[in-house]
């Protein structure tokens, strides 16, 4: 089966899940099931940029509506935010 085809039929599965059926992501801390998203900036260095300015890129994060703690499992990028 070409690469092609495999794809298309892939695209035609109907896979039938019902919202009823999945597991809800908890918070770590408190398990409250509601999040907020927020937008942190990261910005990038003008010596990196084509305009020589320092330009911005928006990291969306997820945190708890209840606790306000960040969600490791709704944000595995986060320890790469903070690393340098």
């Amino acid at each position: 089966m070409q690469k092609d085809e495999l794809k298309n039929n892939i695209l035609k599965a109907n896979i039938n899940l019902s919202l009823k059926d999945l597991d809800d992501v908890k918070c770590d801390s408190c398990g409250n099931l509601y999040f907020d998203s927020q937008i942190r900036f990261k910005r990038i260095s003008p010596l990196y940029t084509q305009n020589n300015k320092p330009s911005f890129v928006p990291v969306e994060v997820f945190i708890c509506k209840s606790c306000n703690k960040i969600s490791e499992e709704l944000n595995p990028h986060i320890k790469d935010l903070d690393e340098k």
